[in-house]
């Protein structure tokens, strides 16, 4: 309750004084004897208001009800954290709460049956996952349960990149090792995938299909849907492993196919933060706070990764979704500022 209470209080103090870099945090602090919660709430209100933070903290104490049952006493220590020390008779009646109902202990409404998203691992479909893909796995998954016993709505998504130059270089890597399975001179493409797990997926290639690629030219695309489709499915038996499933599986192939990415290029172009250089197609993101502008569309008509995102998450915003949350690797960290520069609704926090 206590948390509740508090997170409730320090979010809305946060979204008025947003444009704080530092956040206000409740959280169990390192030592025991600062207490079993701590805030830091004072300390960043002192740098918007100008005070000292202990006269802050003071003041915070002195509104809070004096009849938190669950709360034995609360500390003010320097330079100005708030430090809430719980009551022994409210943690031992907790543990009989946990033994009458363990499945449900802690659940509570605090969403209201908010519609949120949690997208996580997303690997390209070109091979195994590894052990970073594992990790993200784990925290999106164990976000995913606290949210639903929290009462949001949740949905799990993997997105699938089975688009582009990447997938099409994946695909040709497997052709060329399915066909010295057969024993035919085969070229392998430069800068294609050269992991040993690529004769494992075409020899599952050919219990698919036997030598239909050697006998029939021209079948490229499909293929490469057969190389995606066995990759992928080495990737839902790894996720099985770890009790990680997800409700949709989302593949980036329908943005582009159903027109969802020309039709966001269109929207960008009517805010008019777009503009041309050097044949390319360009979103001024600098206008919102990144570092640099960014391209949408290549000289050579090749639309960006970054284009495509923005198509994504706009989708996701039409899916009726109130809040998004995405886990990404170091690979696409950067894009947070970008796509929220870009978002229909900039009250999403990707």
């Amino acid at each position: 309750k206590l948390m509740k209470e508090a997170a409730k209080a320090i979010l809305k103090v946060e979204e008025k004084y947003q444009e704080k870099e530092e956040k206000i945090v409740l959280e169990k602090p390192k030592l025991r004897e600062q207490g079993d919660w701590a805030s830091n709430v004072a300390l960043v209100l002192a740098g918007v208001c100008r005070q000292n933070p202990l006269v802050i903290a003071q003041e915070i104490v002195r509104y809070l009800p004096q009849d938190l049952g669950y709360v034995k006493e609360v500390k003010i220590a320097r330079p100005g954290f708030i430090n809430f020390y719980l009551s022994d008779d409210y943690i031992l009646s907790q543990l009989g709460e946990i033994a009458r109902d363990p499945q449900d202990y802690g659940k509570c409404d605090l969403g209201q049956g908010v519609k949120l998203q949690i997208e996580f691992v997303s690997a390209n479909p070109v091979g195994p996952l590894h052990i970073g893909h594992g990790r993200w796995a784990a925290l999106g998954d164990s976000l995913a349960r606290i949210f639903q016993n929290c009462g949001y709505q949740v949905e799990k998504e993997f997105y699938i990149n089975d688009y582009g130059l990447q997938v099409r270089l994946f695909g040709q890597s497997v052709l060329a090792r399915y066909q010295e399975l057969f024993g035919l001179p085969a070229t392998f493409p430069p800068n294609g995938y050269k992991g040993e797990y690529v004769k494992e997926y075409a020899q599952e290639l050919i219990e698919q299909v036997g030598d239909k690629f050697v006998t029939q030219q021209g079948e490229e695309e499909e293929l490469i849907s057969r190389a995606i489709s066995i990759a992928l499915q080495d990737i839902r038996e790894t996720l099985e492993l770890m009790g990680v499933d997800f409700q949709v599986w989302f593949s980036e192939r329908v943005l582009h196919e159903g027109g969802e990415v020309d039709k966001v290029i269109e929207k960008l172009k009517a805010t008019g933060k777009t503009y041309e250089r050097e044949g390319a197609l360009w979103l001024r993101t600098t206008d919102y706070g990144d570092d640099k502008d960014r391209v949408l569309v290549k000289a050579d008509g090749e639309k960006t990764y970054f284009l495509t995102d923005v198509a994504y998450h706009e989708n996701k915003v039409e899916r009726g979704f109130q809040k998004i949350i995405n886990i990404w690797g170091g690979r696409s960290s950067w894009s947070c500022k970008k796509d929220g520069g870009s978002s229909g609704d900039p009250g999403l926090r990707p």
